[in-house]
């Protein structure tokens, strides 16, 4: 029997804590509009995902097109050999010796990343979750960190207006400009993707970052930007960024943009809308802040948030918001217990002490345990008494 559900009741972000929080293995399934996203887990960690939404040929395969190491024959024939031997396009690549192993796992862990991140701009479909034995390649992909992915989308949505508004399309083609020389330091922070999952270090010769380098050198006013994203090897997300921060300082300017059809940069935009009721008041500060954080302890914390919107924009809406994101944590918590044991908890303690959640999301922002009322062996309510204390006054939060 599996856990499931819908997506609308329990949010993607919710799910993939619970998951993190409670260091479960297994595979997590989800289905929307067609499209069907397998994300394996273990011990709380992704460590694959598989879709069946890629429209275009295998990144890996599409790459080495792009820096001319084999020609797009070469391509359409090991696409067939795919399909005739079920083996990974990379794997056959690799026995052919035409990328070498430390490539292959960076291309792969940046796909693995990518692929979870734009799950969160999800905002209907079905989830399934089986607790499982999962195996993968453990030469070649690094266990990701739940908690960091979580984050990275945060930040994504902070940053993209401007990114989208300097690139809305994939087809655009910059060219450097006379004043390329003049350096700022720091365009772009380094606490991206590359950072988390590449292992790039942030020490730079020049005035530019490593990164932004390898961007700029892939300027050359013939590339599109879909072409710098796949050379550049930061992902999606990072290369735009840079390319934006570039043409904002007025390090490059468009040249023109490739008749071949448009490609709008349309995925986060879509994550922005999804999340932005639940993240309507975090702001670049507070994710930098946050990042850092875990950075150093690998620990989400939602504190933080709480304390600095409390001073910065009063704390009843933000409040309100804390209690209805750890309800439906909770609300999640209690579907999986009655999943693996037949019946719902007794009480939210039952919970605690079978590690389904800490003691901290039993207590709501004012201090006080949430009310859980079993009221038959299929049903339960489960509410906050909100600022008062008081049950039934409007400002009750369930």
């Amino acid at each position: 029997m599996a856990l499931e559900g819908a997506i609308s009741d329990f949010g993607l972000a919710d799910i993939f804590q619970l998951i993190s929080l409670q260091k479960k293995s297994g595979e997590l399934m989800l289905t929307s509009n067609e499209i069907s996203v397998t994300v394996l887990f273990e011990n709380g960690m992704i460590v694959g995902a598989e879709t069946t939404s890629r429209e275009e040929p295998d990144r890996i395969g599409r790459i080495l097109v792009r820096t001319k190491k084999i020609s797009e024959k070469q391509l359409k024939d090991i696409l067939k050999t795919q399909k005739k031997k079920e083996k990974r396009v990379g794997n056959i690549l690799l026995e052919a010796d035409l990328i070498n192993e430390s490539e292959l796992k960076e291309v792969l862990q940046l796909q693995l990343a990518e692929t979870v991140l734009q799950l969160f701009a999800w905002k209907e479909g079905k989830y399934s979750f089986n607790q499982i034995e999962v195996s993968y390649d453990k030469d070649l992909i690094t266990p990701l960190n739940t908690e960091f992915i979580l984050m990275e989308g945060i930040r994504m949505l902070d940053e993209w207006p401007l990114i989208e508004k300097n690139i809305p399309s994939l087809k655009i083609v910059f060219i450097k400009t006379d004043d390329n020389s003049r350096k700022s330091k720091g365009l772009s922070d380094a606490t991206g993707l590359e950072d988390i999952f590449l292992g790039f270090d942030n020490d730079s010769s020049g005035s530019f970052s490593k990164e932004e380098d390898i961007v700029l050198n892939l300027i050359d006013g013939a590339r599109d930007v879909q072409e710098i994203i796949d050379l550049s090897k930061l992902g999606h997300f990072e290369t735009c960024k840079i390319l934006s921060n570039f043409y904002t300082n007025g390090v490059i300017k468009k040249l023109r943009e490739q008749t071949a059809g448009k490609a709008k940069l349309n995925i986060l935009n879509e994550l922005r809308e999804s999340l932005a009721p639940s993240l309507k008041y975090l702001n670049y500060t507070v994710i930098i802040l946050i990042l850092i954080y875990l950075a150093f302890y690998f620990r989400l914390t939602e504190s933080l948030a709480v304390n600095y919107y409390a001073y910065k924009e009063g704390s009843g809406y933000l409040n309100e918001h804390v209690a209805k994101s750890r309800i439906s944590s909770i609300r999640f918590a209690i579907e999986t217990y009655y999943y693996e044991n037949g019946d719902y908890p007794k009480n939210l303690n039952t919970l605690f002490e079978q590690k389904f959640l800490s003691k901290r999301d039993l207590i709501d922002p004012w201090g006080r345990e949430y009310v859980y009322e079993l009221i038959s062996s299929k049903s339960y309510k489960l509410q906050s008494l909100g600022k008062d204390g008081t049950k039934g006054t409007s400002d009750d939060v369930s």
